[in-house]
């Protein structure tokens, strides 16, 4: 996986709550029963609500590959970043997510099998729809108001 820089600026922290998770904390919480047990089935649907630099996303990528290394095939990848949704309220975020998935996809292919993953646009085209620029708690509240009006 390709390593997140932990620099983060003091004005994004103040701005936006921006964190830095290191890999270990986040392979930690990853692998938690509930959350193996997600990670472990390919066309699972795992969301993150404030992707960052993609550290959680990523890291499910890698898992979700491993899990499945009797049936891993570029096929295979491409079923698991369909399976990975995400969020951030900073435009550059959503970016270094989308390219870090698929570094992490080239190099996690290219460890576990050997070969080269080659199917870097459709992957691209699949995150493109997946990882969206936006402010996940503004939409969960008015997603939240929506809901409660038809009740």
């Amino acid at each position: 996986m390709m390593p997140v820089s932990d620099k983060i600026s003091k004005e994004n922290v103040a701005k936006f709550a921006e964190v830095f998770t290191p890999p270990g904390v986040v392979f930690e919480m990853i692998l938690q029963d509930g959350i193996r047990s997600c990670i472990a089935d390919v066309d699972k649907t795992i969301f993150d609500p404030a992707c960052g630099h993609g550290q959680f996303p990523c890291a499910e990528l890698v898992w979700k590959m491993f899990f499945g290394l009797d049936k891993l095939s570029e096929d295979f990848v491409l079923r698991a970043l369909k399976s990975l949704y995400g969020i951030d309220i900073q435009p550059a975020s959503v970016e270094k997510t989308k390219n870090h998935l698929i570094q992490t996809a080239c190099d996690a292919f290219k460890f576990f099998t050997g070969n080269e993953f080659t199917r870097t646009d459709e992957a691209r085209a699949i995150l493109d729809e997946n990882f969206i620029c936006g402010d996940s708690l503004k939409i969960m509240n008015e997603w939240t108001d929506r809901q409660q009006k038809l009740f």
